[in-house]
């Protein structure tokens, strides 16, 4: 059983550009990617 660890969540929002894309925090986004690699 996998364990769901959400304690990267809400993702950090460093910037909102003028078309309205996000930018994230780059260590919160990178915990995002390791969560998803290990099949949280």
């Amino acid at each position: 059983m996998i364990k769901n660890d959400l304690s990267f969540l809400p993702l950090w929002v460093t910037r909102v550009g003028v078309g309205g894309k996000r930018s994230f925090d780059p260590a919160d986004k990178q915990r995002l990617i390791d969560a998803c690699l290990a099949g949280c």
